[in-house]
Formats: C-alpha cells, sequence, structure tokens
C-alpha cells in the first residue's frame, strides 16, 4: 500500500492483474511503489498530510507559508520583531483566516508587517484526496522501475510465468517502442510531468 498510489491504481490504469505468479509478482511492483514513491519526494517534495511550523514574515495584509493545501492552522503567533531573539504572542483564531488554502494565504486582521510570524499548520493531501496529476506522475515513476527490471534486465528471459508488462504495455503508455528509445520516452513523461506540478507552484507563490 502506497502513499500516493497503491497496486490497484496500478492495475487499473493498465488493465492488468498482478499475482504472486505474474512477471513482474505483487510483491515486487509494491517494492517498486515504494521506491518510485521516495524518488518522487526527492525530486519533487511532499504532498502528504503533515504538521508543519514555519516563520513567515508578514506582508501588507497577509503572510503566507509554504506547505499546501493548508487544512488547518493550529496556532499562530506574532513576534515582538526583535531580529536575534523575539518573543511571540499568540493571535486570536478570530484575527486570522485561511484566504487560499491551494497558495497557502492566510490574512491577518491587524497584520504586523515586515514582523515575523510563527505558524503551526497541517497541510497536505491523504491517499484519497490526492490530485490525479499527482497520482499520475507518481504512477510513470512505478513504471519506470517495472520497465527497467521486467523487461531491460531480463533482456526477455522470463520463465513460465506470465508477463503483465510487456512491450505492448510500455508502448500503450508511452507511444515509443522500447527497444529503439529505451527507457528515454518514460524519463520524458516524467520530466514533463514534474515541469507542470512545479509551474502550478510558482504560480502559487506569486503575490
Amino acid at each position: 500500500m502506497g502513499n500516493y498510489i497503491d497496486i490497484d491504481y496500478i492495475q487499473t490504469t493498465i488493465g492488468k492483474t498482478f499475482t504472486n505468479s505474474t512477471t513482474p509478482t505483487t510483491a515486487q511492483v509494491n517494492k517498486y511503489i515504494t521506491l518510485a514513491e521516495k524518488e518522487f519526494e526527492q525530486d519533487v517534495g511532499s504532498y502528504l498530510v503533515d504538521d508543519y511550523t514555519e516563520y513567515p514574515i508578514c506582508g501588507k495584509d497577509s503572510l503566507y507559508v509554504s506547505n499546501f493545501p493548508v487544512n488547518s492552522i493550529t496556532n499562530l503567533y506574532k513576534s515582538n520583531g526583535h531580529p536575534t531573539n523575539p518573543t511571540y504572542y499568540e493571535v486570536e483564531s478570530t484575527d486570522f483566516r485561511i484566504v487560499n488554502s491551494n497558495s497557502g494565504k492566510i490574512r491577518i486582521l491587524s497584520p504586523r508587517v515586515g514582523f515575523e510570524y510563527k505558524v503551526i499548520y497541517n497541510a497536505g493531501y491523504s491517499t484519497e484526496t490526492m490530485p490525479e496529476d499527482i497520482k499520475y506522475l507518481v504512477f510513470l515513476y512505478v513504471m519506470k522501475y517495472i520497465f527497467n527490471n521486467t523487461i531491460l534486465n531480463t533482456e526477455g528471459n522470463f520463465g513460465d510465468s506470465q508477463v503483465i508488462i510487456d512491450v505492448d504495455v510500455y508502448k500503450e503508455i508511452t507511444g515509443k517502442s522500447m527497444y529503439i528509445d529505451g527507457l528515454r520516452a518514460i524519463d520524458d513523461l516524467i520530466s514533463n510531468g514534474k515541469s507542470k506540478l512545479l509551474n502550478n507552484l510558482k504560480t502559487y507563490w506569486v503575490r
């Protein structure tokens, strides 16, 4: 069971079913999901629900945190402005609100412009609310592991097991021939997916 996708997501997407006697096996696919999710987070960061503490500087009437979507704010504190040893005072929950959870924007009722704030909050997606573009990008990371270990490393010697991921599946996903282009096509799809995801974040960070 992965944090972003699970084996059912992969089976539904490619229209194939993994078992203990297929190539790859259920256990192998689950291992690839774990490896793929780790690589995905190393490349673009985590999108999973978690608790964070940040110290943003207040702007004209708002401040921004860097993890989203913002689900809730546990506590918000304003500082006294001391540059090296600030003292923090809690802000009443009625004096701030989340304006845009997808950009991390929090509006302050009586802002101290240029002062540091301390924000304790929860942000990220659960497995059930994970956006489709993120899930599909993680799926491509998983498929890279499967293609590499199932087709390239075995050189087509699958023994008597039923081959689930073959050259036809690769061609259906990438539109390319495995033996002509190697893993370049899947890498290109992943690169494009990462660019779109990171560009969306840059859009959010335009103030």
